[in-house]
């Protein structure tokens, strides 16, 4: 698979590093959100740590506030 449609297959099995990337955040930071909680879901294969394009995207839209003020959900 070219790496230009990765991002663009809602099930592709992303790394850490390229869900960190695709989001704008730090691979420390999902690894800490993996320990505590409230980061996107991800599948544990074995070892390895796989976050699906569309997981991170519903995680990411779950977010989304229009103020400090506005409470979560």
């Amino acid at each position: 698979m070219e790496s230009a449609s990765i991002f663009n297959d809602p099930d592709y099995m992303m790394t850490e590093t390229e869900a960190a990337e695709l989001a704008n955040l730090s691979v420390k930071t999902l690894r800490n959100w993996r320990l505590k909680g409230g980061g996107p879901t991800y599948a544990k294969l074995g070892s390895l740590v796989r976050y699906r394009r569309r997981d991170l995207a519903s995680w990411v839209d779950r977010n989304l506030t229009q103020s400090t003020s506005q409470e979560r959900c």
